[in-house]
């Protein structure tokens, strides 16, 4: 049993987590360091690991470094699911390819907005705080507009056209949207691999992928961007 409660001690310390600063993601790090220690043979180290990484979003090589860890822990699930986290990572401070056809009609390249900060929303219907997380973001959008030095984009992974239809008549959304009915099975977020929602990725003004995980302190973390140098 002292598996059992120890795991569910730090499931629960992570579930309180959400947003953890240094000192809080150091501390739930020793202690999935601690679980692994005590209990080389459990499979739920993988997930422990796993977890934790994404604390780590501003840190790529520690992230990678905890990722390569659970691999030995993973069954084809979880390993299907590093593999997704070690490939956004491999993007990260390099251009970021991008181009697709809006549902608006547009031919979108990511490359067209080069001098601008461009901030990639991920979402679905299906994903409640995803779709509660676009109305922050319009926001943001709405009040940078005028400086001319940010984009929105947002790329859905619903599957019914009906559903993407309803959230964008109900947010007002009116960015350029890449919809392809496939839902997880799109080529485009697959190719970027993108296995969570919601996820906010921020592209500096060079077009490089600078930010994995801007769910938290969005408009301080486009702000910064844009108040580098081009």
């Amino acid at each position: 049993k002292l598996p059992d409660v120890a795991y569910d001690r730090l499931t629960l310390l992570m579930h309180h987590a959400q947003d953890p600063d240094e000192t809080e993601r150091e501390a739930l790090l020793s202690q999935v360091l601690k679980f692994q220690k005590d209990y080389p043979t459990d499979h739920r180290n993988g997930d422990l690991l796993v977890a934790v990484a994404t604390a780590y979003d501003d840190d790529p090589q520690k992230e990678r470094d905890l990722l390569n860890q659970a691999i030995r822990y993973a069954n084809a699930d979880l390993k299907a699911e590093i593999s997704d986290d070690l490939k956004r990572l491999e993007m990260v401070g390099r251009p970021l390819k991008l181009k697709f056809d809006s549902v608006q009609g547009q031919e979108i390249n990511i490359e067209s907005y080069r001098g601008k900060v461009v901030l990639i929303y991920f979402f679905a219907g299906g994903s409640p705080p995803s779709v509660m997380g676009l109305g922050p973001v319009k926001e943001i959008a709405d009040g940078l507009a005028r400086t001319g030095e940010f984009q929105l984009l947002a790329i859905s992974l619903d599957d019914k056209k009906e559903m993407l239809d309803t959230i964008l008549k109900r947010t007002g959304l009116n960015c350029p949207v890449y919809f392809d009915g496939k839902g997880w099975d799109s080529a485009l977020p697959r190719s970027l691999g993108i296995n969570r929602l919601p996820t906010v990725w921020l592209v500096d003004k060079h077009g490089n992928l600078r930010v994995l995980n801007a769910i938290n302190n969005t408009e301080a973390l486009v702000r910064g961007l844009m108040r580098e140098e081009q």
